[in-house]
């Protein structure tokens, strides 16, 4: 029997290219029959190409299960000669080679005696994205909601949403009264170095509107009246076709408060790509015919450069070039992805919708292109999800464990090897209170409980157990997870902060010296030239009192007595702050300090300048100064007694200051890495310069290089 419709084929036909379904009627695996919304699905041009051809034609030769399709189609055709009709799940295949996921409808259809098989095809590919988008909306959603920062929308006119971390972080108690704010309300008057929240805050605002980000460290107030000293990054985006601005914010007043201590701030740098409009693209076989503000914003390039041009070999990658050249050829009308690239090099996806029409006797294309490259990204988050952690975690700095509701290990990341000394491996299966000093446990298992009652864990500090016995100090957040499995499991972050801690006691340590050293020199020095005055007065008012005379010398003693307490006073106070710096400049600071080391040590101490008398601020002077006078130190106590020359050129664009330290036979060896070497490093970084110690047969040098941004 040959494989051809049965009489009144034209009408059969007609009543079947009329149903929207894509369908196809096979006779004994062999198609007899199918409608255009087939062709159009699978990317075939004519029927020819489909009739005739078996069902393993339009599917994935493996299907999803792992069973090969062909040995699947016959199992399915008994089942519908049984049943009547069959729906299943179906990796289909277009013309193209794409594999696809479907929903498949197999019908029996009686017909003269025999039965023939209907097949409608329903693509999932949507479906299929939709899932996978709001699978990736509820991860958006938990890092949102989870989040150590406070995350802000606005929308030009008032705030759209924040997170829970916002509300803490500026002691409202609810979502509605945070929203019913303005930014003016959670800022300070003034900022730090004076100028109006308020005409700062727009000029920021309309930075980002021009960038499309703007960082920078802003003074916000919380309801209580306390000021925060905070990180924010503006970026923005566009939702629904309108602008939002997200405002991700990190509390830095913890730090600021240690960076008082030594009077520094330093600066701190989470990336948002601009999103753009849709271009249109007109052109003839590639030529380009005109182009909108968009396209040339999109690809960056003016619209001169365009006119004219193969947009395809100028704007398509090498490897997808073929693609467009094919689509245009066969004036392909469905959407198709492809790898371009900017003017600048950058690469970028794009989604292409084409439609031809006739122009001047002439058959030219119009071009819709939208940047996707956002969307390639969450399909390749979804694909690489596992990997990406995997990656992640091992490659951070911080470090992951991941308990069940027993606060057993499950997992920890390869970094708390680095902290630890332990190996994942070594840990997965123990309880977490093993990774506890004694000291520590009571209160770390309390902030678990609540993590397990789905309390807000409030980030904290304590500290665990290294292989070699001693401990390592953290900071660590927890976050409860409810497992696709209906498991609870405990995120817990932690960082490192055993450093920190260490320069805090230093600093504490570094005080307590400081106050001692000032309350030795009072009594020793001041206080002894007092009590000398008051007893040389006391024997000038007992003579007054007898009426005996006092002669011109004792009178003259007890002046150069008070004049030598001024002077003590006056080192004293000179020790404690550098006023010449704010009178005089960075270079007048220097040279009288030089002066009081030649005076004080009788150690030749000399300073050359070069260009300006000061830093363009006061706090970078200050810095510089600081560096300077705790290398002088340094070389004081270390250097044997050698000269100390001190070069300093200050222009408008760049500061570079060395002090160089001669060696001699009693030269002692200076530690390269002790606390005061930390010290002037940490300075120079918060001023944004950079820092170095060279060591030479003949001498020590240390240097720091300002370099100002333009």
């Amino acid at each position: 029997m040959k494989n051809e419709l049965p009489d009144r084929k034209d009408l059969y036909e007609i009543l079947l290219d009329s149903i929207p379904e894509p369908k196809a009627l096979y006779r004994n695996d062999a198609a007899i029959a199918c409608n255009k919304a087939l062709l159009d699905m699978l990317g075939y041009r004519d029927k020819s190409e489909i009739l005739g051809k078996s069902k393993t034609l339009l599917a994935a030769e493996m299907q999803a299960d792992g069973v090969p399709a062909a040995s699947q189609i016959a199992h399915h055709d008994a089942i519908v000669f049984e049943q009547g009709k069959l729906e299943i799940e179906w990796l289909s295949k277009k013309k193209s080679g794409e594999i696809f996921p479907s929903t498949l409808l197999i019908e029996a259809i009686p017909y003269n005696g025999e039965k023939l098989i209907l097949a409608t095809l329903c693509d999932n590919t949507k479906k299929q994205m939709q899932k996978e988008l709001t699978a990736s909306e509820y991860k958006f959603e938990t890092i949102f909601n989870n989040s150590n920062d406070a995350i802000i929308l606005y929308d030009g006119k008032k705030y759209a949403d924040c997170n829970p971390q916002a509300l803490e972080m500026f002691g409202y108690p609810d979502k509605k009264s945070f929203l019913n704010t303005s930014p003016a309300d959670i800022s300070a008057p003034f900022q730090p170095d004076g100028s109006i929240s308020i005409a700062k805050g727009l000029a920021y605002f309309n930075e980002v509107f021009e960038k499309g980000r703007s960082r920078f460290d802003w003074l916000h107030r919380r309801t209580d009246g306390k000021l925060l000293h905070t990180d924010v990054l503006l970026t923005v985006f566009e939702l629904y076709e309108k602008k939002y601005l997200m405002a991700t914010i990190r509390d830095m007043t913890d730090r600021k408060l240690v960076e008082k201590e030594l009077q520094k701030s330093e600066e701190r740098y989470r990336l948002l790509a601009d999103l753009t409009f849709e271009g249109i693209l007109i052109h003839e076989k590639g030529v380009v015919l005109d182009v909108n503000l968009s396209f040339c914003n999109m690809f960056g390039y003016e619209h001169d450069e365009l006119m004219g041009k193969n947009a395809i070999d100028m704007i398509i990658h090498d490897d997808h070039r073929y693609i467009c050249y094919a689509n245009s050829e066969r004036q392909y009308t469905q959407p198709y992805e492809v790898l371009s690239r900017k003017k600048n090099g950058d690469l970028m996806w794009v989604e292409i919708i084409g439609k031809p029409y006739r122009y001047n006797d002439k058959t030219i294309r119009a071009l819709s292109t939208r940047d996707i490259s956002d969307r390639k990204m969450m399909e390749h988050i979804v694909r690489r999800n596992e990997e990406k952690f995997r990656r992640i975690t091992e490659s951070s700095l911080n470090v992951l464990i991941i308990t069940d509701d027993q606060k057993v290990i499950r997992y920890a990341s390869p970094s708390i090897t680095r902290y630890t000394g332990f190996r994942p491996a070594d840990l997965v299966g123990k309880e977490f209170k093993e990774l506890l000093p004694d000291e520590m446990a009571a209160s770390t298992f309390d902030h678990l409980a609540l993590a397990l009652h789905g309390k807000k864990v409030k980030r904290f500090e304590t500290a665990i157990l290294k292989k070699n016995h001693t401990h390592a100090y953290i900071e660590a957040s927890i976050v409860r997870v409810i497992t696709e499995a209906g498991r609870t499991e405990l995120e817990i972050y932690m960082r490192d902060i055993t450093e920190q801690k260490k320069l805090e006691q230093e600093i504490i340590k570094l005080s307590e010296r400081e106050r001692r050293h000032i309350g030795q020199n009072i009594h020793d020095g001041l206080g002894q030239t007092l009590t000398g005055i008051s007893i040389m007065i006391g024997a000038v008012a007992k003579k007054v009192k007898l009426n005996k005379p006092v002669n011109y010398d004792e009178m003259i003693k007890i002046a150069e007595k008070v004049e030598g307490a001024i002077e003590t006073t006056w080192h004293t106070v000179r020790g404690l702050y550098p006023v010449a710096i704010e009178k005089g400049g960075l270079v007048s600071g220097l040279r009288e300090m030089a002066m009081m080391v030649e005076h004080d040590y009788n150690i030749k101490c000399t300073v050359a300048s070069d260009g300006l008398e000061t830093a363009r601020d006061l706090h970078t002077s200050t810095q510089l100064y600081y560096i300077a006078r705790e290398a002088v130190n340094n070389a004081i106590k270390h250097g044997g007694g050698g000269a100390i020359e001190i070069i300093i050129s200050l222009t408008e664009k760049k500061i570079n200051l060395s002090i160089t330290n001669e060696k001699n036979a009693v030269t002692k060896k200076a530690k390269r890495n002790g606390m005061g070497l930390k010290i002037m490093r940490y300075r120079a970084g918060i001023i944004g310069a950079t820092f170095r110690v060279k060591s030479k047969k003949d001498a020590y040098k240390v240097e720091a290089e300002l370099q100002y941004q333009s």
